[in-house]
């Protein structure tokens, strides 16, 4: 009979980081443009987000000149639901190292616990 007191139990995670290639965009100089940019690259973190609030409108910069006044007000009370502060250790995490001099870099980061893989986070992105 084997004496198990003397295994150890070892848990094997694996993690992973990656850049997400986004375009370098010409992103008018103006709140509403700058706004929707903002809204467009969360959206882009967070997949389900555009599906779960009607927000696709908010989110094509390159038509900021054609918001109505609702949408302005939309968009505005939309952005301060999404800010970074509210979303700094969710969904952003600044990481200066990675992103260099860059702007607007993410990374997508993977976690696998072989153990576990159903409580393995799906993704986590970071930016700057």
């Amino acid at each position: 009979m084997m004496d198990f007191n003397n295994f150890k139990i070892i848990r094997r995670k694996e993690f992973g980081i990656e850049p997400i290639e986004t375009p370098n965009p010409n992103v008018a100089y103006d709140d509403r443009a700058r706004l929707m940019y903002y809204l467009d690259c969360v959206c882009q973190l967070v997949p389900d987000l555009r599906s779960k609030v009607e927000i696709n409108d908010l989110t094509q910069y390159e038509n900021y000149r054609s918001l109505e006044d609702d949408a302005i007000d939309r968009l505005i009370v939309t952005a301060l639901l999404m800010r970074p502060d509210e979303l700094g250790g969710l969904v952003l995490f600044l990481v200066e190292k990675l992103c260099g001099n860059e702007e607007n870099k993410f990374y997508k980061l993977t976690a696998v616990d072989y153990e576990n893989p159903s409580e393995t986070p799906k993704k986590t992105i970071i930016g700057a």
